[in-house]
């Protein structure tokens, strides 16, 4: 770093020298600038300079605004989603923003939105209609993007291929799910409250209701909501007759007991790694990478409402269902 001592001797006419090339010596601007005066005195005010990135300023006041905007200097935080910012005036700009959020309400259901293509997707739920037909088979799909999803299960092609290792995969976003977790420490997928990043879409949906309180899955018995599928298949169980044994869906180990079941599944319930395309639960990062997900299950993993007994053929469509 600069020596600020000699700095003080300096006239208003090195500044533009200095902020060209804070890097230069004292003797230099000396010879660059014969206004220079070594006495000591001076026919303007002295410049406040920077200790951190050596720029000068006329007063102190400007200088102690210019600190603020240093990366490590941020001492105004939001409230409510945590951010934080280098002045005053820019937080109180922010907080505009969580004024004007607006969430878009389902008509058929307590379920709230930030956007309205998300409530415009979740609308279809409630409805049978299945307007994208598969050419090949007798199925048909709510959205385009199943159908189009469900098409690769006709060919063995596998045009999305790994750039690092090769593999192929059948759908781009099975191949960038292999690279963020396998390859990179990449993190696209960022929460709007407090710009955490996530490697997977379903991680940071789960993370983000922790700062909404959303409750999105409502068992069908009673009142209950939960924010995770885990809570609310665990909370199943006391409307059902017990059976034996028990078994973890996640680690696959069998109780006879319902007691020593719950106990278990406790352990599960923080850290799980949940898989983006079937939803199922893992418990570790290294049980998920080895997980062969095949999108769409066969019909003989087809999912079944203990209540209605109706079948489906995806965990999301089963889902919806039971809420």
């Amino acid at each position: 770093a600069l020596q600020h001592e000699p700095v003080a001797l300096l006239t208003l006419a090195a500044f533009p020298l200095l902020l060209e090339s804070p890097r230069l010596s004292y003797l230099d601007l000396q010879k660059k600038t014969p206004e220079t005066s070594s006495s000591g005195s001076h026919p303007g005010p002295l410049p406040q300079i920077c200790d951190i990135c050596n720029l000068p300023f006329e007063s102190e006041q400007a200088l102690q605004s210019h600190q603020t905007t240093h990366v490590e200097l941020r001492p105004f935080e939001c409230p409510q989603c945590h951010q934080r910012y280098a002045r005053n005036d820019l937080l109180e700009q922010h907080l505009e923003v969580h004024k004007e959020e607006e969430f878009f309400d389902c008509p058929h259901c307590d379920r709230k939105f930030r956007k309205k293509r998300r409530l415009n997707e979740h609308l279809l739920t409630h409805t049978e209609e299945r307007p994208f037909g598969c050419e090949h088979c007798h199925k048909r799909f709510k959205r385009k993007s199943d159908k189009n999803q469900h098409l690769q299960t006709h060919t063995e092609e596998k045009p999305f291929e790994c750039e690092y290792c090769h593999k192929g995969f059948k759908h781009k976003s099975d191949r960038d799910r292999h690279s963020r977790t396998i390859h990179t420490e990449e993190k696209p997928f960022e929460c709007e409250y407090c710009h955490k990043g996530f490697k997977h879409k379903s991680n940071r949906d789960q993370h983000s209701r922790t700062h909404t309180g959303e409750k999105p899955f409502g068992c069908n018995q009673c009142e209950k909501k939960f924010s995770r599928k885990y809570y609310l298949e665990k909370h199943l169980n006391s409307h059902c007759i017990p059976r034996q044994p028990f078994k973890c869906r996640i680690c696959n180990k069998e109780f006879e007991k319902q007691e020593s079941f719950d106990d278990q599944m406790e352990d599960h319930a923080e850290g799980l790694f949940e898989c983006p395309v079937c939803a199922k639960d893992f418990p570790d990062q290294t049980s998920l990478n080895e997980h062969d997900c095949k999108g769409p299950y066969p019909v003989s993993q087809l999912f079944e409402c203990r209540i209605c007994k109706k079948e489906f053929e995806k965990q999301e469509s089963f889902d919806d269902h039971m809420e």
